[in-house]
């Protein structure tokens, strides 16, 4: 185990499960290494459209094949898509909204903003002046013959990817300097170079963020914790399943179908009990 997990290089290692990895959540709130339940729930019927289990920690990474699995119990494919920001990253949600699906999930900022129920902010700074973008350079071009170029910046802890540009000379004699070189809602006089932060896709993303100011799109949000947790709540409180029995990846999969059909056949049969009588 320790040879696997070091050809692999991973710096930790769980001898009783060699496939599980370090998570943090669940109840507790705390890092143990584990197998992670994800389900995608039909929120008309309440049933899961997909489900199973994954060792992978950030949920970011995995919307794309929650909503591909979902698609093969959805005859007429997914038309709309809830998650919370955990699911959150700039491109698969771009590709969702270029495929016609109506996305309902906030970045981590937008969340925070909801959260205390502050309006949610455009991501093009709005102080910021107009500019000229060169597709073929790569620069911006401001109206008093400034250049800002791109300098190099990591992706953020969502994977999200941003571009920096920065002014080549200073902007402190520059006539616009007061209203141009500004943070959000705060003047920064002592600013000498215009910056300018893009995030890819950010039209795209943009647009499909700001609609959370509407009160109807944040109601929706809303709802998405309750239709989902309830499934979770059922599966610990009413099932009794609040941990895995078996160890390895293979076999944790094969006991979430097992605990998943449970589930659903509980569904299906109060329905058919319902309608029967």
């Amino acid at each position: 185990g320790i040879e696997r997990a070091t050809s692999e290089g991973r710096t930790c290692l769980c001898l009783t499960d060699m496939d599980a990895r370090f998570m943090h959540g669940g109840r507790e709130k705390r890092l143990k290494q584990c197998h992670s339940l994800e389900v995608a729930v039909d929120r008309d019927c309440a049933l899961l459209v997909a489900s199973g289990v994954t060792q992978v920690g950030n949920d970011n990474g995995r919307l794309e094949g929650l909503v591909s699995k979902a698609s093969l119990s959805e005859p007429s494919g997914v038309k709309a898509v809830d998650g919370d920001s955990g699911y959150f990253r700039t491109e698969p949600v771009a590709r969702l909204i270029a495929n016609g699906v109506d996305v309902c999930i906030p970045d981590s900022t937008t969340a925070c903003a909801l959260h205390r129920g502050l309006p949610v902010l455009p991501l093009l700074d709005p102080n910021s002046l107009p500019m000229e973008y060169d597709t073929i350079a790569d620069v911006y071009r401001c109206s008093e013959g400034n250049v800002l170029t791109r300098r190099p910046s990591p992706n953020d802890k969502q994977g999200q990817r941003t571009m920096r540009y920065q002014a080549c000379r200073s902007c402190r004699e520059c006539r616009l300097h007061s209203e141009c070189v500004v943070a959000r809602g705060s003047q920064q006089p002592r600013s000498r170079y215009k910056q300018l932060s893009r995030r890819e896709h950010c039209e795209v993303v943009s647009s499909s963020l700001e609609r959370f100011n509407d009160p109807s799109h944040r109601e929706r949000y809303r709802q998405r914790a309750s239709a989902v947790e309830t499934v979770f709540g059922f599966i610990r409180g009413t099932l009794g399943f609040d941990r895995w029995l078996l160890r390895g990846s293979e076999n944790t999969e094969r006991e979430s179908q097992l605990m998943t059909l449970a589930y659903q056949t509980r569904k299906v049969h109060k329905k058919w009990a319902t309608a029967s009588g």
